[in-house]
């Protein structure tokens, strides 16, 4: 099956209903931990007859899932300079994040082209020491240094609560570009 949708399925009663009484037709959905929306079709036949048919949407949310609310990541910026970042994410999840942690990398897992010294570590942006509610939101504001030589360099960003990882925009991570000149 496609990963964003269910399996067409058949639950067939054996037994009669009587005029004027209700029905319930009990089935189970496991849908992965990532937010997406799956139409489906509910059709209810009789005799190859189609008596009902509607459909309805389902909305799967991520208990862990933030969007960016602000941002001033530079696209451009000279060699010599040091702006500070801010990075405003709210969280739509239904889960609390303990002490969120901002996490920076290149594409590729290594040591990010914008690390500055004042990251907590080589790929550890900022820990924000703070709960953070279903609603609410959470700003890092930190320093990035661009890499010494000119060219056009990505940010990847990833949000951690504890071990677990919090979707942004509904990705496992969240990229930038920025220009580099000399």
């Amino acid at each position: 099956p496609d990963d964003n949708m269910f399996d067409a399925f058949e639950y067939a009663v054996t037994q009669d209903v009587a005029p004027q009484s209700s029905i319930t037709f009990d089935f189970n959905i496991t849908a992965k931990n990532q937010p997406v929306e799956i139409p489906h079709q509910i059709t209810l036949i009789r005799n190859d007859v189609v008596i009902l048919q509607f459909t309805q949407t389902i909305n799967v949310i991520s208990p862990y899932y933030a969007t960016v609310v602000k941002h001033n990541f530079p696209t451009a910026m000279k060699t010599t300079w040091r702006p500070t970042v801010e990075l405003t994410l709210k969280n739509e999840g239904s889960e609390n994040w303990v002490n969120p942690t901002l996490k920076s990398t290149d594409v590729d897992g290594t040591l990010s082209w914008f690390f500055d010294w004042s990251w907590v570590d080589k790929k550890t942006v900022q820990v924000k020491k703070a709960t953070i509610k279903p609603g609410e939101e959470v700003t890092f504001k930190f320093r990035i240094k661009p890499y010494w030589k000119a060219g056009t360099y990505p940010h990847v960003y990833k949000l951690w609560t504890g071990k677990q990882m919090i979707l942004i925009n509904g990705q496992e991570l969240l990229e930038r570009q920025t220009r580099v000149d000399r």
